[in-house]
């Protein structure tokens, strides 16, 4: 992996709540696009439960 993508994805994930953050570091995504595919359908399953 190129060091500018990683790099990236570290200032992504890192904004993220620290329960998603875990999930998305622990699933090791390659590419940024992985990163936020991961995030969102995390985040979408967590609005959820509070609906």
């Amino acid at each position: 992996m190129f060091s500018e993508e990683s790099d990236k994805i570290e200032k992504y994930v890192g904004g993220l709540p620290d329960m998603i953050h875990g999930s998305v570091v622990t699933s090791k995504p390659k590419t940024m696009q992985e990163a936020i595919e991961i995030a969102t359908e995390l985040m979408d399953k967590k609005i959820l439960t509070f609906a």
